[in-house]
This record gives structure tokens, C-alpha cells and sequence, in this order.
């Protein structure tokens, strides 16, 4: 795998990160409708969270991708909690979402970070990316919705 430039992700490349949401988050397996407003707002609430960690992944002068955790309290210690990661549709298989997550990772573990959780689909091709990336699905939590 050649090298991936990873730099820090901040307001400055605000637009970029949104555009990216957007397309990557309306191609398969998500199929969802993020417009460019609701994206910029998403990633500018992500950005303006306390204690995050933000990264970008660069290919020649554009972002292609980013990842975006918070560091939380738990009862065991620290975690980072994985709020968004999305690579552009045409950037994804090259390993820039391995390297992403290997970045805030490591700046969680400085930050006394001892574990990572995110919640993603149970099966399909994201689900293998994060299994590829050593995460194991638990067996005691789900995830509950109701709409209003």
C-alpha cells in the first residue's frame, strides 16, 4: 500500500469534508440523500465538539477522505467513539480508511484512549472493513431508534 498523506482535519477544509460526506454516504451500501447543506453542518458539529479528533486523508491537492472521533469518559477509562468516517466513492478499496482510522487511533491512545467503538452496519462490505480493521461486532449492545 503506498503512502497516504494524513493531516489534521479543521474548518479550513470544512467544504471538502462536506462534499465528501455527501458523496460517499449516498452511494452503496448507505444509499443515503446528505445534501451539501446537511453535510456541512453535520462535519462543522463534529468539528466544534470537544475533544475530538479530526483527520483528512489527501490525494495530490484535495482531501479524499476523513474520519472524525470523540474522546469520552467511561467507567473504564477513556474511549474514542468513531463519529463519521467517509472516503469518496472512487478512493475507497485503496487503503485511505485503514489509514484514517489508524491515525485517530493513535492519537486517541496518546490521548489514554483504551478503546474504540463506532456503530456501522451489521453486515456487507463496511462491516468487513471494520473486522479487516481488527473491530468485533458486540454481543451485548444494539442500537435503538424511534422517530417522533
Amino acid at each position: 500500500m503506498q503512502s497516504i498523506p494524513i493531516v489534521p482535519l479543521g474548518e479550513a477544509n470544512l467544504e471538502a469534508a462536506a462534499n465528501i460526506l455527501s458523496r460517499a454516504y449516498s452511494a452503496p451500501p448507505w444509499n443515503e440523500d446528505w445534501s451539501v447543506e446537511a453535510a456541512t453542518e453535520r462535519v462543522s458539529q463534529l468539528l466544534a465538539a470537544p475533544r475530538r479528533i479530526a483527520a483528512a486523508a489527501w490525494d495530490a491537492a484535495q482531501p479524499v477522505g476523513f474520519a472524525i472521533g470523540t474522546w469520552r469518559r467511561h467507567h473504564k477509562g477513556r474511549l474514542l467513539y468513531v463519529e463519521e468516517i467517509a472516503v469518496l466513492p472512487e478512493a475507497q478499496g485503496a487503503g485511505v480508511g485503514t489509514a484514517l482510522l489508524a491515525a485517530i487511533t493513535d492519537v486517541a491512545r496518546k490521548a489514554g484512549c483504551e478503546r474504540i467503538w463506532l456503530v456501522s452496519q451489521r453486515v456487507g462490505k463496511v462491516s468487513e472493513f471494520y473486522r479487516r480493521n481488527g473491530f468485533v461486532s458486540s454481543d451485548h449492545l444494539d442500537v435503538y431508534t424511534k422517530m417522533s
